[in-house]
């Protein structure tokens, strides 16, 4: 089964309808700060299924990018081959 077919069978279809809930589920608490170089980080607690991710603040005005970046940094922490990545993505 591909991660995102066992993803699936975990949240069900309709996870995207509430990322943060999703986000919770799988221990991530999401965060917003002011930033200017970036619009959504990963932070991963090491040795626990936990993290956060960061969003810019300014994503509150753009509930589309909001959402898509929440799901983008959801899948990092998924991710089979993400799991010890320690460095931030580029722009997406």
């Amino acid at each position: 089964m591909s991660t995102s077919e066992e993803f699936l069978r975990r949240f069900g279809i309709d996870c995207g309808q509430d990322l943060e809930v999703t986000a919770a589920k799988l221990g991530l608490s999401i965060r917003e700060i002011d930033a200017n170089s970036f619009d959504g980080a990963l932070l991963r607690i090491r040795g626990t299924p936990r993290g956060f991710i960061v969003l810019n603040k300014r994503l509150v005005a753009e509930p589309g990018r909001r959402r898509f970046t929440i799901a983008h940094e959801i899948g990092h922490y998924v991710h089979p081959d993400q799991q010890e990545a320690i460095s931030p993505c580029g722009s997406v």
